[in-house]
């Protein structure tokens, strides 16, 4: 079950037109263009334009993200009360030092994880890079054409109206390689110091507690 949530991530068919469906119109691409114009260069754009556009796409990445540890975590507390409910049925008092126990412990792996995870989800978000620039960019220094194909030099406003595409492309691919991106590391992240953690140490910290509960109140054994 565990797993199956990890690879859900993303998986929804909503995000397979994501970005198509939070796109810009053409009008507003064109009118953030015209806005984040070089002053130097006219018709080259500023990075700004590109920030503008892709942060505000990414945006919808955030949510899904948190909501998939909050799954995994209520997920395993819940199949972690149901053993102790098992197990220490007839043992009432010390079944709720275990499930007070168990509710902080998982509170303080939750804390530990979400200072691995909120840092790496919002540099994916809102620090835009890009390690294959050619891939994403081309698009618009290489394919926004001057000219119409019987050499005819294009109006400013033809030249604008091939931008406008252009730039919806690789803002496209660049959202989708950030969406991947995350959907490969934030289960790596929740998987190695969330559901590692407690399955690895959680016998261990249980079994401390019990001892240390009844060392504390031997009659916490009292049987009902």
């Amino acid at each position: 079950f565990i797993r199956s949530l990890l690879h859900g991530l993303y998986m929804d068919e909503d995000y397979n037109s994501l970005f198509e469906a939070v796109s810009y119109t053409d009008e507003e691409i064109a009118n953030t263009i015209k806005n984040h114009n070089s002053i130097t260069l006219e018709g080259f754009i500023t990075g700004n334009a590109f920030k503008i556009l892709v942060c505000d796409r990414l945006k919808y990445l955030e949510e899904p993200a948190f909501e998939l540890f909050q799954k995994i975590q209520e997920a395993l507390q819940t199949a972690s009360a149901t053993l102790i409910e098992k197990h220490f049925s007839r043992l009432p008092e010390l079944k709720v030092k275990l499930v007070e126990f168990l509710s902080g412990y998982f509170l303080q792996e939750k804390n530990k994880t979400l200072n691995v995870l909120k840092p790496i989800i919002e540099a994916q978000l809102h620090y835009v890079y890009c390690n294959d620039p050619e891939k994403v960019f081309h698009n618009i220094y290489g394919l926004v054409k001057v000219e119409s194909e019987t050499g005819a030099v294009l109006s400013r406003e033809e030249i604008l109206k091939n931008l406008v595409q252009e730039l919806k492309a690789s803002c496209k691919i660049y959202c989708e390689s950030v969406m991947f991106s995350l959907r490969d590391i934030i289960p790596k992240i929740i998987g190695q110091f969330f559901i590692d953690e407690i399955s690895n140490n959680i016998q261990t910290f249980h079994t401390d507690h019990i001892k240390k509960s009844i060392h504390e109140n031997p009659e916490i054994l009292k049987l009902t």
